[in-house]
């Protein structure tokens, strides 16, 4: 048995080395450390990769379910939960769980902020955060909790938020998603509307330099263009 799972961690080794080049090379690999060693966690975990949405579903509850404390396969299933099965419950139980077995995840905070935010828990989804913040800059974190504080009408958190994520971003969506909700934050605390035209124009700017342009805010832009137009013309 002994021999078994030895050979079990040399087919996980050579599966995870695998990732980087062939999927296929990784999915044979993996397959064999779980036929040599069924009660190999991370073998599950790392196949999960590579299946379809209910095949890893069931490849992270089977982790789950021989190492419990399996912190990473709660939170892989939590983003499961949230993205592919749209049930944001289920995955807020497992961002808790995950959490309250590794506290020093940035990103399980800033994906149960989401979730959070989602249910109008802004309070708490502002906690989650300032917590992924503090274990991790990232920019986009900065626009989410900026985007979170324009929810609760705390305009200038908001603008400082927003701001500062536009002079720590280092890529282009970052900044499209940040000075679009600048932008926002103008128009909803009935700033100088020129504000929100000139940050909505960078955010588009931004956007098209990305492989997703369709998402800027050509239509808000226009929207507020036309209103501008029309109180000029009276």
């Amino acid at each position: 048995m002994q021999n078994y799972k030895k050979h079990a961690k040399k087919h996980l080794k050579q599966g995870i080395k695998a990732l980087i080049y062939s999927s296929e090379k990784a999915i044979f690999e993996l397959k064999k450390a779980i036929k040599l060693n069924p009660n190999l966690a991370e073998a599950y975990y790392e196949l999960s990769f590579y299946c379809d949405t209910a095949e890893a579903m069931k490849a992270l509850n089977k982790a789950i379910e021989i190492k419990p404390d399996y912190t990473d396969a709660y939170e892989l299933r939590g983003l499961l939960y949230e993205n592919c099965y749209q049930n944001p419950k289920s995955a807020l139980a497992d961002y808790n769980i995950a959490i309250s077995l590794n506290p020093k995840t940035a990103d399980v905070y800033k994906s149960r902020a989401d979730i959070l935010k989602q249910f109008e828990r802004y309070d708490e989804a502002i906690t989650d955060y300032k917590k992924a913040i503090s274990l991790k800059k990232n920019s986009s974190y900065l626009t989410s909790l900026g985007i979170c504080y324009l929810l609760t009408n705390d305009f200038k958190s908001a603008t400082k938020c927003l701001k500062k994520a536009i002079r720590k971003a280092k890529s282009n969506v970052c900044k499209a998603k940040a000075y679009q909700y600048l932008g926002y934050t103008c128009i909803a605390n009935n700033e100088d509307i020129l504000n929100a035209i000139k940050y909505l124009k960078k955010s588009i700017k931004f956007f098209e330099k990305t492989s997703f342009p369709q998402e800027a805010p050509y239509e808000d832009l226009k929207i507020i263009l036309s209103e501008e137009k029309e109180k000029q013309e009276k």
